[in-house]
């Protein structure tokens, strides 16, 4: 083959992007829109994610001398449903509606604010695999209305054309969603035919099975059927105790490793927690699963019914299996439901159930506070309501963390937002005497919250939109069905009731989307209307109210333990306050600390130090526990101290363990305030090194630790200890 010259090649791409001369207008944004449908294909189907990304910038720039720095990429897989970017990427089906693909969401909203020029896409499968062809429309008229074209590598679509473009379109999307209705019709038929023979379709392999050299039949898996078996045994031989089972087996390697030379695919992904020396079974919801697989006693099960009594060999003993069933299952082999009675409930709740502050989501489906230790939740009792920190994924026998009662962390907390309002409205003043176009403070939060109102309002349309046409669209199929019902196939009949199921449920979806919507717009409302007088009305604000606006002012309120008296609630201020994002935290003195079961060795450390060793070394081997603690624990197992120090303090330094020390000393925090009856310490926080320099020079009154400045706002003294008068202390500088 002759090689082509220099010169034609360079005519060759003149004359294509002369060819792509028709007038887009390139001085607004080009969207690249990714999307790959399973998170798998964005690591194993290289070829498809650079086709849909690298190739269409250089499209979009060399063939349409589209401008680089208003190249716009979408990347579907890299966001959640609310639009937060993620570190991996996540499965992103084209079947799901508009309103929970945050991808395309953003592109119709930059679109309907006229900024796209046009959308860049693989093809019109890469934005729709919708099979009832709700959003198709929807977004085409969207694209005319605004003056953007959708470009492929194969077509322009201008919907603005004397040419049938918007026709064209849609029968592209017809054909997306038809693919997929060719693929139900042979590759799910075929799956379907093996599971109702009682072979192996696909999904999770059964722990303690693996498959046969075919593929087709479960069969015993000589490392881990053993383990299943002895599990099942032992629960009825601690007569359907399951809280003692699953103490026995927490955190221990109960499944022994696997050979390096074993076939892993012959068992898919592992169900289990590895842990040192094996694996384990991490919670008690997966022992139950466990325990009650009818699979164990070889029946093969497909799609929740068993379809083949003994289709391979049982791993566990039937009667022991029927123990399990009959204690743990919901449902019988006969497919009847196991009636059981109702327990009562140990500990009944009387009066209603209170929410903290902190309590709620933010409108990106985050929680209001979180916790790098864990989830925070509000845990009430009929005496006391605590946030308590629990970390669902330990192995220990207790998952808590920590807890610090509510009322001490919402009252504190509200003085910081009390303080915030006021800052806001003395900014508003100042903002109206200057008669000046303010960058933050309360004009700023203002003017933010009528944007957010905007777009909510845009997104409200939109779902009404959507919920219009989805009801009119079931409305059509159920009068076609009316009129044609005696001359449609089985097939058809099963397809036509399998699309309306569909319609529904995403009806329901996007309907609870709607209530969601609506009810940020009533929060962002209550806010703008009090905000302004917010100074004076701050007490009459209520709960919800007072949650609304500290949703709003703040970015992140997060919430760690420290040492066993001392917890850290961090909050980043939004910059609609200052103009910057500010951090702020308050140490909060934990009266209670926090207790933990004593561990073999520390009781063996207790045992050699306590009788003869200082008190420093013995504080110094147990730095989780203050001295109080060690000598009442001393006293129960009993082991007497056998020397006595004299000239040491005592006191509130008796209450406090090692690390409780390593939090007050870098922090400033004087033992006095302690003894005051110290409820929690304020800090501003400003970076003072990086990489190696000084960005600012030490304030007055800061405390230095990790390399940050610590400027102490105030101190809040609890007045019930020792009958102390309240003192706010101002440090500022």
């Amino acid at each position: 083959m002759r090689l082509k010259t220099r010169a034609e090649i360079e005519a060759e791409e003149a004359a294509k992007i002369r060819s792509k001369k028709r007038q887009w207008d390139t001085s607004k944004l080009a969207i690249i829109y990714i999307r790959q449908s399973r998170e798998v294909q964005t690591r194993r189907n290289r070829e498809s994610r650079g086709g849909q990304s690298v190739d269409l910038v250089d499209m979009a720039v060399r063939e349409y001398q589209w401008p680089e720095r208003n190249i716009y990429p979408i990347d579907e897989n890299l966001l959640d449903k609310f639009g937060n970017q993620l570190d991996k990427p996540r499965n992103a089906s084209g079947r799901l509606d508009t309103t929970f693909r945050a991808g395309l969401r953003t592109a119709e909203e930059l679109i309907a604010q006229d900024l796209v020029g046009a959308v860049f896409v693989q093809n019109i499968a890469r934005l729709f695999r919708d099979p009832e062809q709700i959003n198709p429309p929807q977004f085409a008229a969207l694209c005319k209305q605004h003056h953007c074209v959708v470009i492929t590598p194969d077509a322009e679509y201008d919907f603005n054309s004397k040419y049938d473009d918007y026709d064209d379109f849609l029968e592209e999307a017809r054909d997306a969603a038809g693919y997929l209705k060719t693929l139900a019709k042979t590759m799910h038929r075929g799956k379907h035919r093996k599971g109702e023979r009682g072979e192996y379709s696909g999904g999770a392999i059964a722990t303690g099975f693996m498959l046969d050299e075919e593929r087709r039949h479960f069969v015993p898996m000589p490392e881990w059927c053993d383990v299943v078996k002895w599990l099942t045994r032992r629960y009825r031989e601690l007569d359907a105790d399951l809280a003692a089972l699953f103490s026995e087996i927490r955190g221990k390697p109960i499944f022994p490793p696997l050979p390096d030379d074993f076939d892993i695919s012959r068992i898919g992904r592992v169900q289990l927690r590895p842990v040192p020396g094996g694996y384990t079974i991490a919670a008690r919801r997966s022992l139950i699963d466990l325990l009650t697989n009818v699979v164990n006693i070889g029946h093969a099960v497909y799609r929740g019914k068993i379809v083949k009594y003994d289709a391979h060999p049982a791993i566990v003993d039937r009667e022991d299996f029927q123990f399990a069933i009959e204690h743990l299952g919901s449902t019988d082999l006969d497919g009847e439901e196991i009636q059981r009675e109702k327990r009562e409930v140990r500990f009944p709740q009387e009066g209603t159930k209170r929410e903290g502050l902190l309590s709620g989501l933010r409108s990106n489906g985050k929680s209001v506070v979180t916790s790098p230790q864990g989830n925070v939740h509000v845990h009430q009792t009929e005496e006391h309501i605590w946030y308590v920190i629990r970390n669902t994924r330990t192995l220990r026998s207790s998952q808590r963390v920590s807890s610090i009662p509510l009322d001490i962390v919402d009252a504190e907390l509200e003085k910081r937002l009390a303080e915030k309002l006021r800052e806001l409205n003395i900014n508003a003043e100042v903002e109206r005497e200057l008669n000046g176009s303010p960058e933050h403070g309360a004009q700023a939060v203002l003017n933010h919250v009528e944007r957010l109102k905007q777009k909510i309002s845009l997104s409200l349309k939109s779902v009404d939109a959507t919920l219009k046409d989805i009801e009119r669209e079931i409305a059509k199929r159920e009068r076609d069905y009316r009129i044609a019902s005696d001359v449609m196939s089985n097939e058809d009949i099963r397809e036509h009731f399998a699309s309306l199921k569909r319609l529904r449920e995403r009806h329901a979806d996007i309907s609870e989307k709607k209530k969601l919507d609506k009810k940020i717009a009533a929060d962002v409302e209550t806010v703008q209307k009090r905000l302004e007088t917010a100074r004076t009305q701050w007490e009459d604000f209520d709960m919800e109210q007072k949650r609304s606006f500290l949703r709003l002012i703040t970015t992140s309120i997060q919430m760690e333990v420290l040492s066993p008296r001392f917890m850290r609630l961090t909050v980043e201020w939004s910059y609609l306050l200052t103009g910057e994002y500010t951090t702020e935290f308050g140490l909060f003195w934990r009266e209670m600390g926090t207790t933990s079961k004593w561990a073999a060795q520390e009781d063996e450390a207790l045992r050699t130090l306590y009788p003869l060793a200082a008190k420093r070394d013995v504080l110094e081997a147990l730095p989780h526990r203050n001295w109080q603690t060690i000598k009442l624990r001393a006293s129960i197992k009993e082991i007497r101290r056998k020397t006595r120090e004299h000239g040491l303090e005592n006191g509130v330094t008796d209450i406090l363990s090692q690390d409780d020390m390593g939090v007050i000393a870098p922090y400033g925090i004087e033992l006095g305030w302690i003894e005051q009856g110290l409820v929690a310490c304020w800090y501003r926080e400003e970076v003072i090194k990086q990489e190696g320099e000084w960005l600012h020079a030490p304030l007055t009154s800061i405390f230095r630790s990790d390399d940050k400045n610590y400027e102490v706002c105030y101190r809040i003294f609890n007045t019930k200890v020792g009958g102390k008068i309240p003192q706010l202390l101002f440090c500022l500088t």
